[in-house]
């Protein structure tokens, strides 16, 4: 889900600059700020999409494969979709800064790809790395980030404090995100 959603908002956001049409969007609308949070706003929606068609593939799955389907916590599972879509909606405000901080498609995509792809591997070695250097078995730092969170610790059976502080990072990673978006699109000419 979060590579699709990585490929989607690269392609959105550069929708408007292959044909120039920013330098419309950018002229009339006078807090340029309204541009990023519209975008968000189609971001939340599609990834509410994307997991719904998701969840939809899963099911038609198991039943084309005749595989039964049991959920045995349904309260949790619901818990982990919607931290799960709080997290995806965080990294994709993440690549929307990439791109437009950057204005060009390839290092925003190929930024997001590679986190995507390959995070879970610089995460071990920046685990590895903190453990040598401060000596303390204890250090984890996958628990703050957010593709730290969704591929080893948010799960159907984590515990509220394990949502929490997901939920806490995705938040703080989206408000920086968006942050950093506005100030890039209010401080630089629309070429």
């Amino acid at each position: 889900v979060t590579l699709y959603l990585v490929i989607f908002i690269v392609i959105f956001c550069n929708a408007e600059f292959g044909r120039g049409y920013i330098k419309n969007i950018a002229s009339l609308i006078t807090p340029r700020y309204k541009m990023a949070f519209s975008k968000l706003i189609i971001i939340v929606f599609m990834t509410v999409i994307i997991y719904a068609l998701s969840a939809l593939i899963v099911v038609c799955g198991c039943a084309i494969g005749k595989v039964p389907m049991t959920v045995d916590n349904p309260g949790g599972l619901i818990k982990m979709i919607v931290v799960g879509i709080l997290m995806n909606i965080s990294i994709s405000a993440f690549v929307m800064m990439l791109f437009y901080v950057f204005r060009k498609s390839m290092p925003a995509l190929i930024s997001g790809i590679v986190y995507v792809t390959m995070g879970s591997i610089l995460y071990t070695f920046l685990n590895l790395l903190l453990k040598a250097v401060f000596q303390s078995e204890k250090i984890d730092c996958t628990k703050f980030t957010n593709l730290g969170n969704m591929l080893t610790h948010v799960n159907a059976s984590a515990n509220t404090e394990t949502y929490v502080r997901a939920s806490i990072v995705a938040v703080v990673i989206l408000a920086i995100s968006m942050a950093i978006t506005c100030l890039s699109l209010n401080k630089k000419d629309i070429k």
